[in-house]
């Protein structure tokens, strides 16, 4: 996989731990890689209290690489 990747965790996800996703992260070659980790977001963070700054986090990101 050579795609751009970007990871949003909430690091109170109780269902999807944020060390699998930092393990997961850490392990991928490639250099156009981003893992954005939201402190107080838990598992879905778009419908989450944070999900604004998520979708502020997305949109910069994907204007980064359209």
């Amino acid at each position: 996989m050579k795609l751009p990747l970007l990871i949003i965790q909430g690091q109170a996800d109780r269902l999807a731990p944020a060390k699998g996703s930092r393990i997961f992260f850490e392990n991928i070659t490639f250099k156009d890689k981003d893992l954005f980790e939201y402190k107080d977001g838990y598992h879905e963070l778009l419908n989450d209290i944070i999900y604004q700054k998520v979708l502020a986090d997305i949109h910069k990101w994907l204007e980064k690489h359209l």
